[in-house]
């Protein structure tokens, strides 16, 4: 009878001995892949963090530094941000004027809000009436000013008990204008889109 020769399994069970660089190596290496993963999550992260917040930043900028409003806002956003109370009247841009009580530096004025016949905001201005010319020259001079620092001089209209200046921007026009009379003081600080600007 013809019989197989003995297979020591214990021989194919046992570990080979692998080289200690070897096994360095693949330490090395699997520690660097995870780190080129760590560094490409959160390169990821930062790029989707940065787009989200450039897209939420993106929305534009406020009309004028009376309201938080824009050129997008409609009626029903003046609305929420000003509330039901309002007057209004016929805009010279075909739509409705809607008129708020606005205190603007300690003086207590009206904000206008003028839409066109389609909706959309074309002029936000605010208005105030004072007791004599000095209190409409000093809140006049103190408006010029902030937005002189900001903008430049600006066109001068100044007249005889009239002063105006008007700064071009990317977004329309800064219009102030200021009556001062016997019979009248009165300031119109305006800001008007591209649309509408002259």
């Amino acid at each position: 009878m013809y019989s197989l020769p003995m297979i020591n399994l214990k021989k194919f069970a046992e570990p080979k001995p692998v080289n200690a660089s070897l096994q360095l190596r693949s330490k090395v290496n699997i520690q660097l892949m995870n780190k080129k993963r760590i560094t490409t999550l959160v390169l990821a992260f930062t790029m989707m963090a940065s787009l989200m917040l450039t897209a939420c930043g993106s929305k534009s900028p406020a009309v004028s530094f009376l309201t938080d409003l824009t050129w997008e806002s409609s009626v029903d956003d003046m609305i929420a941000a000003e509330g039901e109370e309002f007057d209004s009247y016929a805009s010279v841009y075909n739509g409705l004027t809607y008129i708020y009580p606005k205190t603007y530096q300690t003086k207590d004025g009206d904000i206008k809000y003028m839409f066109d016949d389609k909706g959309k905001l074309c002029n936000v201005a605010w208005s105030y009436e004072g007791e004599t010319g000095d209190d409409v020259l000093e809140i006049y001079n103190q408006i010029v000013s902030s937005i002189t620092a900001e903008r430049g001089e600006g066109e001068n209209h100044d007249g005889v008990n009239t002063y105006g200046r008007v700064w071009k921007t990317d977004n329309g026009s800064i219009v102030i204008s200021a009556v001062t009379t016997t019979g009248a003081n009165f300031l119109q600080l305006s800001f008007m889109s591209k649309e509408v600007s002259k």
